[in-house]
């Protein structure tokens, strides 16, 4: 399997994740602290992007990953933020 289509099932994963934990937990911080713990049990990097409310946001960011892979059938590739 490509990289970059790890890439995306990581970024599944962990919106599945949040998403299962958060209806587990009634305090949204408890969610994202035990998620992190587990991102980072198998060695991810983890960004803190701010509230559920901004989920649907950063979900709607997949699709940049999978346009090439719908027009050219091209899938190894990644996106990573980049802090200074």
């Amino acid at each position: 399997m490509p990289k970059s289509t790890l890439s995306f099932y990581k970024h599944l994963f962990f919106v599945l994740l949040v998403h299962e934990l958060t209806l587990q937990y009634p305090q949204y911080e408890d969610a994202k602290k035990q998620v992190t713990s587990v991102l980072d049990s198998f060695g991810w990097e983890t960004e803190d992007m701010g509230k559920a409310e901004a989920a649907g946001c950063i979900e709607s960011l997949s699709i940049l990953w999978c346009i090439p892979g719908f027009i050219r059938n091209q899938w190894n590739h990644a996106f990573k933020l980049l802090k200074q």
